[in-house]
C-alpha cells in the first residue's frame, strides 16, 4: 500500500505541478489567485499533501521491511527531507492565496524554489529505493 500511496502522490505532484506551467506557456503570463487554474492547481496540491501524509503513514509500520531496508538509510532520509519540503511548500503555496501579500514576488520564488527542491527529492528517494530492490 505503501508503494501504491507513493506513486499516486509522485503523480499528484507532477499533474499539480502541470497546471501554472501549461498555463503560463500557453497564456505568456501568470494566472491571476482568484482564476479555476489557480484553484485546480491548490486542490491538486492539498491532494498532493493528503496523499503524501497517507504515504508517510503507511510506510512507518514498513520501515523492517525488505525493500524499505534495501533502499538504505538515504532512501528514508531524502524521503523525510521531501516530506519536509513538501510541508513548507504547501505552506508558502497557501499564503499565496492572499491578494493583499506584499512580498508576493519573493515568496512565488520561494514556492518556485521548494517545488524544484520537492520534485528532486523525490526523484532522489525513489531512486535510492528503486536501486536497493533485487
Amino acid at each position: 500500500m505503501a508503494l501504491i500511496s507513493g506513486w499516486l502522490a509522485a503523480a499528484l505532484i507532477l499533474l499539480a505541478a502541470s497546471i501554472p506551467l501549461l498555463y503560463r506557456a500557453r497564456n505568456h503570463k501568470r494566472a491571476s489567485i482568484e482564476s479555476p487554474s489557480i484553484r485546480g492547481h491548490v486542490l491538486l496540491g492539498l491532494a498532493t499533501s493528503l496523499t503524501a501524509f497517507l504515504h508517510t503513514g503507511l510506510v512507518l509500520p514498513e520501515l523492517g521491511s525488505e525493500a524499505a531496508v534495501s533502499g538504505g538509510a538515504y532512501g528514508f532520509l531524502v524521503g523525510a527531507l521531501a516530506f519536509l519540503v513538501m510541508v513548507a511548500h504547501g505552506g508558502l503555496g497557501l499564503g499565496l492565496r492572499n491578494p493583499k501579500l506584499r512580498d508576493r514576488a519573493e515568496r512565488r520564488r520561494r514556492h518556485a524554489t521548494t517545488a524544484v527542491l520537492l520534485v528532486t527529492l523525490v526523484a532522489v528517494h525513489v531512486f535510492l529505493l528503486r536501486r536497493g530492490v533485487k
